[in-house]
């Protein structure tokens, strides 16, 4: 069973927060791998890809179909742009891991048979370098039922209550979120983001983490995506799993409260996270 929660408090997040070598160089602050988005839906990769880099990964390499070329080419030019033939390029599975830290998949992947043939049957398999898995990727995973067992150890999984039902194969209650949250942590060896009000990340181990940041301001479209970008930037960056989560979570929730504060909880949008993701790591850093 989960332990009782810990309160992820500044004081708390402080201690998560490692310091930027002075002399680091864009190695030194690792490589993520984002794939996202498919041919009508480009968003999800632009606010991941931007949250990604704001985080301070070193470099961030967005996959997404050739459609998506030019909004991403214009949109987020700090971003290396790999394009692939499909959704989720099996291509990419001949890649050597150590090309990348880490690697984020599921933000508007869509679910189309091709998908699901490309991630269940090659991406997952062969690539063992740490995971984020979101969105149309956690749906993916979901219709097969030895899911748990495809993922590398340590994946962080970011449902929210109905993507968490699908993993656990059976409809949920709110108020049974942290106990199966926990079943599927142990299931596959992963730290689950089971995100909410509040937001919980839970290890395998049974700890409990129990964010204490953010409101109904970021309960918007896309803030998952920012909140993908921020955990796989953090994870690149060299921050164990658990730690990478627990504070992305932190920092999404507090970049979301500097926007409602600075705009009015009725109008942050997504992309506003993102703009204050700055003042967020600031707090942290001259506390």
């Amino acid at each position: 069973m989960p332990l009782s929660p810990t309160l992820v408090s500044a004081d708390f997040a402080q201690t998560l927060l490692r310091p930027r070598p002075v002399q680091g160089h864009k190695g030194t602050f690792g490589t993520a791998l984002l794939i996202c988005g498919s041919k009508d839906v480009g968003g999800c990769a632009v606010l991941a890809a931007k949250a990604c880099l704001r985080s301070g990964v070193g470099k961030a390499v967005v996959q997404v179909p050739e459609s998506l070329r030019e909004i991403m080419l214009s949109t987020v030019p700090e971003a290396i742009v790999n394009i692939g033939e499909n959704t989720v390029p099996t291509h990419l599975t001949k890649e050597p891991d150590d090309n990348y830290q880490a690697i984020a998949i599921g933000p508007g992947i869509g679910t189309a048979p091709e998908t699901k043939t490309a991630l269940l049957e090659e991406f997952v398999r062969r690539n063992k370098t740490p995971h984020v898995v979101d969105a149309d990727a956690l749906n993916l995973l979901s219709q097969q039922t030895d899911w748990h067992k495809l993922l590398p150890q340590q994946t962080i999984l970011t449902p929210h209550l109905k993507e968490l039902s699908r993993l656990a194969g059976k409809p949920i209650k709110e108020e049974e979120r942290l106990k199966v949250s926990f079943f599927v942590s142990l299931k596959a060896n992963s730290i689950v983001v089971c995100k909410g009000h509040p937001t919980f990340t839970i290890t395998p181990l049974g700890q409990v983490f129990e964010n204490t940041t953010g409101t109904d301001a970021i309960a918007t479209a896309g803030s998952g995506d920012v909140l993908t970008g921020i955990i796989a930037s953090l994870l690149a960056q060299g921050y164990s799993s658990t730690n990478a989560a627990v504070l992305g979570v932190y920092l999404h929730g507090l970049s979301g409260d500097f926007a409602a504060k600075a705009l009015g909880h009725h109008s942050v949008i997504a992309s506003d996270i993102i703009n204050f993701l700055s003042k967020a790591f600031l707090s942290l850093v001259n506390k």
